[in-house]
């Protein structure tokens, strides 16, 4: 949820909150929030340097056990302060929710901490990112939202949704409950034999369908290709 700048806190039914840990409500620094973003392990928000500014530097706190703060979690595991991630302070939205921190600067999308169904938009080398990751949105967003296992997105241009990640549920809203992962192949060469590994997890699916496309010179695609398990 957000808060007005006159508020400067946040307010909880119980648990644990800010430096002390209370079950009132318990103002958090001294610092000036554009929003604050409530999840499972983490509150994040956008620190601001005047009430006026409509962006600023992106803070999070609580739980790091996918990295979601920055750091890895072998040297921190929990935090009871705002942390700052990265040097930027162009950031005008952010969310997070079990383990993954997503946020938005400058018009492109960033991800960090837990991606094990792809809630970045693509398939990494590693499940989680201690590091922020460019979540290839293909548009402009202007807000943002996680879920447990998925990521959405609001357009810019036109107020479109678009969301990313697991979809045992339809949470993706394609009209099914079929998984998707993305893997960008950009960087590779325009002609030629390619051979390269696709990390994947295959307990529980019953199918595995594995297409590439590609875009010609002279506007062609390729045909989707088929891997059979």
């Amino acid at each position: 949820g957000n808060l007005s700048l006159d508020d400067y806190f946040l307010v909880i039914e119980s648990g644990p909150i800010g430096r002390n840990g209370a079950n009132e409500p318990q103002q958090i620094g001294r610092r000036l929030w554009l929003s604050v973003a409530v999840g499972t392990e983490n509150v994040c928000g956008i620190v601001i340097p005047t009430a006026t500014a409509t962006s600023g530097a992106l803070y999070c706190f609580g739980g790091n056990e996918f990295g979601q703060l920055g750091v890895s979690p072998d040297i921190l595991r929990a935090a009871t302060e705002p942390l700052r991630i990265g040097t930027d302070t162009g950031w005008t939205s952010v969310d997070t929710s079990s383990g993954t921190v997503c946020a938005i600067n400058a018009g492109t999308a960033y991800c960090i901490g837990r991606n094990d169904e792809s809630q970045f938009g693509l398939v990494g080398d590693t499940d989680n990112s201690s590091e922020l990751m460019l979540l290839e949105t293909g548009e402009i967003p202007s807000q943002i939202a996680t879920g447990n296992t998925h990521t959405c997105f609001l357009q810019a241009d036109n107020g479109v949704a678009h969301c990313v990640g697991d979809n045992a549920y339809g949470q993706v809203g394609d009209g099914t409950t079929t998984g998707r992962q993305s893997i960008p192949v950009a960087d590779l060469p325009a002609s030629g034999a390619h051979h390269f590994s696709i990390p994947f997890d295959a307990a529980g699916k019953k199918w595995v369908r594995f297409a590439a496309w590609d875009v010609a010179g002279n506007g062609a695609f390729v045909q989707p290709v088929w891997l059979h398990r």
